[in-house]
């Protein structure tokens, strides 16, 4: 249809791009799919042009599917159900210190005495408190469960994961709160009963010793992976190895190849048997995405090698990327998705070039580097990986490389102890030990390797624009290399996209942002000034430290400049306790008078010690300058008082014509005795979360803000904040923010103006 050249590949681009625009859900958007299949129509009638027709099809088709999708239409009748009554199988139980979330599949809804089957998955979400009755669930068993509908997941801050998005992208379209069993009836299947008894074996033979990495590589099950362990191979970029992948798949595909050979069997028996045991073993694993896509891959290859036909690894890819989202087009927003399709998409982009490259040099003794599709695969990934984990591995191609082989190796080999095991479990647990060997000084390499410098770098969460002007300077890049045709209007047009990005940053210069994050009750503030320096003013409280430090992260950064801790709640220093218990960097540290004698008091300072931080108590006068901003201390008066909260840090933070006033938990009495030095101010971080005890009426008549924000939780046990501050407020005619209704509160200014808005724009 389009000269043989790969039409089903280039469709799915267009394709998997309507997909993207119909995630998006813009308004009218079902309008522009009709008008770009108008469109598409226009160039096949009267242009005759058969190529941009079928595009304007395949992104129509995309955009139109995705808002049609069934998925759509099961997600709002969920919405609209409150009580309800539910069957269905146990697909997959997970538990973390909060709660144990139950998948069930093969969901049939009670209406009345009817049953009516639905296409998707349920999640029954147990609070740990009650999950007593629910504790003998175990996979495939047979529920009937009544419960209620939770309300779709929010995000709260810009950092947060997505909750919700990422529910429907595992084809998740329900959250239940279950309030009975109606019915049970256990279900052991075979596929339960052999991934056991692997399991067991796992156990049997390494007892123990193995970190947990063996049955991560053999079955995907990370329960009893070393924690430290984990963190140091997602951080090196080489986390794939330790999750069931194409990696896995590709070198089980070629170690049976290679069994069945020795074994005697003939082509057809080879290519048959390793089809079968790919997908029981996929199945036994649990069919993630990557592990779907590379099953797919392998078939269509040996399908292929069955009939005697060319292996075409683009179209393969094309194919297993239409059966995966023509059942849940959300699974384009998982980043497990992305990972694993956008390697093997490298792959193919590596392909393509090695191909140019050897044909240029044909008839010369030319080496192609093996690093090269490691770094293809690294530098076309990059953008995602920063997007979802908001760094870089710098030595990922390396490791990759080193690491890789190892871990194919030991794979197989895992593979042939445990299947030794059931026959000789001694000599199983001799050969065992080599694994083991492996094991640890992997561990210990990869623990070293992670302690240099610059092992990653924190790039930051980039915006969607940036990542496609990359991929759009990685494509002009990748075709010079294959046509060697045009590369100087190649490197115009490419020159042309940098010096834009460059001429923005010049006609928009950097501004003061700063942030109030939603950590439920407590209090944390992130500052970005103009010269990219961080400062924080408090952190949040213990449980809330993974939004603290994964906003700073998604900034790109990894040391604070300047850390306030208004005073040691721990609803105020729980995220700063974290963030120095991981080693991590503050260049300075301000604290009121703190007392060696009080247990937070005496943890902050061993840790300020043991991560060589400089600390320093501050009182008022007392001035820091970070860059252009200013920071004025205006409170503590004297040294340390009994009341942490009348002893809090009272700050204004200062740049050019704007203020903002940060209050910690200062009571009426400590404003009072501030309100005249302090003088006309722009923001106002309400006091004691919003406390009747705060926020005295003289006080606002005096500082005069424009706008407050107040940080408090949903639903707290305090009832803050307290309908008496609420109207103390509005009578003085200040607009509020509340983190427990709006989210995270952002504020940017250029020093004259400033612009404040809330990351949920209206409360749910």
């Amino acid at each position: 249809m389009l000269d043989n050249e790969r039409w089903l590949m280039q469709f799915s681009i267009f394709w998997v791009i309507g997909i993207a625009l119909g995630i998006i859900s813009w308004s009218y958007l079902n309008l522009l799919g009709i008008l770009i299949l108008c469109l598409g129509a226009i160039f096949f009638v009267v242009l005759k042009n058969k190529r941009y027709s079928i595009y304007c099809l395949a992104l129509s088709l995309g955009i139109l599917m995705t808002i049609y999708h069934p998925i759509i239409t099961e997600l709002q009748f969920w919405e609209n159900q409150d009580e309800v009554v539910v069957q269905g199988v146990v697909e997959e139980i997970s538990t973390n210190l909060y709660s144990t979330k139950v998948k069930l599949g093969n969901v049939k809804f009670w209406d009345e005495d009817k049953a009516h089957s639905k296409l998707y998955n349920v999640q029954i979400e147990i609070s740990n408190y009650y999950a007593e009755p629910y504790s003998h669930l175990t996979e495939y068993d047979v529920v009937v469960i009544r419960g209620e509908v939770k309300a779709p997941a929010l995000r709260y801050n810009p950092a947060d994961m997505d909750y919700q998005f990422y529910l429907q992208g595992e084809g998740i379209v329900a959250t239940i709160t279950p309030r009975e069993i109606l019915y049970y009836e256990e279900k052991t299947l075979w596929l339960e009963t052999f991934r056991n008894m692997i399991s067991t074996q796992i156990d049997l033979v390494f007892e123990n010793r193995d970190k947990g990495i063996v049955k991560s590589l053999v079955l995907g099950d990370k329960t009893d992976l070393d924690q430290e362990t984990r963190d140091n191979f997602y951080e090196l970029g080489i986390g794939h190895i330790l999750v069931i992948s194409g990696f896995h798949i590709g070198t089980l595909y070629i170690g049976i190849k290679k069994l069945f050979t020795i074994l005697g069997f003939n082509y057809y028996e080879r290519l048959v048997s390793t089809f079968g045991i790919i997908w029981g073993y996929g199945y036994i694993v649990r069919l993630s995405n990557s592990t779907m896509r590379a099953c797919i891959v392998v078939s269509l290859m040996i399908i292929a090698r069955c009939i005697y036909e060319e292996e075409d690894f683009k179209t393969s890819i094309a194919i297993a990327m239409y059966l995966v989202l023509i059942y849940n087009p959300f699974s384009l927003g998982l980043v497990s998705f992305q990972l694993s399709f956008g390697a093997v998409v490298a792959i193919s982009i590596w392909q393509d070039m090695e191909r140019a490259i050897r044909w240029r040099n044909r008839g010369k003794n030319y080496k192609i580097s093996g690093y090269g599709i490691s770094l293809t695969i690294t530098l076309f990934l990059a953008p995602i990986i920063s997007y979802h984990f908001y760094s870089v591995a710098t030595l990922e191609v390396l490791v990759n490389i080193l690491v890789s082989p190892i871990f194919g190796f030991l794979i197989i080999y895992i593979v042939v102890i445990l299947a030794s095991s059931f026959v000789f479990t001694q000599v199983a647990r001799i050969l065992g030990i080599v694994v083991i060997l492996i094991i640890e000084i992997l561990d210990i390499v990869v623990g070293l390797i992670v302690k240099l410098p610059f092992t990653s770098i924190f790039v930051g969460r980039p915006e969607i624009s940036e990542i496609l002007i990359y991929y759009i300077l990685f494509g002009l890049i990748v075709i010079s290399i294959i046509t060697m045709k045009h590369q100087k209007i190649i490197s115009l047009f490419a020159g042309a996209i940098i010096f834009s990005q460059i001429a923005i940053g010049w006609i928009y210069p950097p501004t003061l942002q700063i942030t109030q994050l939603d950590i439920g009750q407590g209090d944390a503030t992130v500052i970005v000034t103009p010269n990219n320096q961080l400062i924080t003013i408090d952190s949040g409280t213990s449980y809330s430290t993974s939004k603290f430090t994964n906003h700073i992260h998604s900034l790109g950064h990894k040391t604070i400049d300047l850390a306030i801790v208004s005073h040691t709640d721990m609803d105020h220093v729980g995220g700063i306790l974290h963030w120095l218990e991981k080693g991590n960097k503050i260049n300075l540290l301000l604290v009121p008078p703190l007392n060696i004698e009080n247990e937070i008091d005496a943890e902050l300072l061993e840790l300020c010690k043991k991560n060589q931080v400089e600390i320093k108590e501050v009182f008022a006068g007392d001035t820091v300058q970070i860059g252009d901003v200013m920071i004025n201390i205006l409170y503590p008066y004297t040294n340390y008082n009994d009341n942490k909260n009348a002893n809090s840090i009272v700050c204004t933070v200062e740049y050019k014509q704007f203020v903002a006033l940060f209050t910690g938990d200062i009571g009426q009495e400590e404003e009072l005795k501030l309100a005249q030095l302090i003088g006309d101010i722009d923001i106002l971080k309400v006091a004691h979360h919003g406390s009747k005890t705060s926020t005295a009426e003289q006080f606002l008549a005096t500082v005069t803000p424009e706008f407050a924000i107040i940080s408090c939780g949903r639903n707290n046990i305090y009832k803050h904040p307290h309908t008496d501050t609420l109207q103390t407020l509005e009578n003085q005619g200040v607009e509020v923010f509340r983190t427990d209704r709006q989210g995270a509160i952002q504020i940017e200014t250029d020093g004259k103006g400033y612009y404040i808005s809330s990351f949920i724009k209206e409360e749910k």
